[in-house]
């Protein structure tokens, strides 16, 4: 049940860290804004694999 928690926490912490990212994109304009945009799709794979490996954690459970 902890382990449950923690993880669904973070998966919150990460779509809020993306929102973020997406939203400062957006929002950006000059050189931060092609340094977050190549930031923001190197993230987006690592946050697929963590959902989908928390995803196949809690399933497994």
């Amino acid at each position: 049940m902890i382990n449950k928690n923690i993880q669904n926490k973070t998966i919150v912490i990460l779509i809020a860290f993306l929102i973020i990212l997406l939203v400062n994109i957006l929002t950006n304009n000059g050189l931060g804004k092609g340094l977050n945009f190549i930031v923001v799709l190197g993230l987006i794979p690592l946050l697929c694999t963590i959902f989908v490996n928390v995803y196949k954690k809690t399933k497994i459970k």
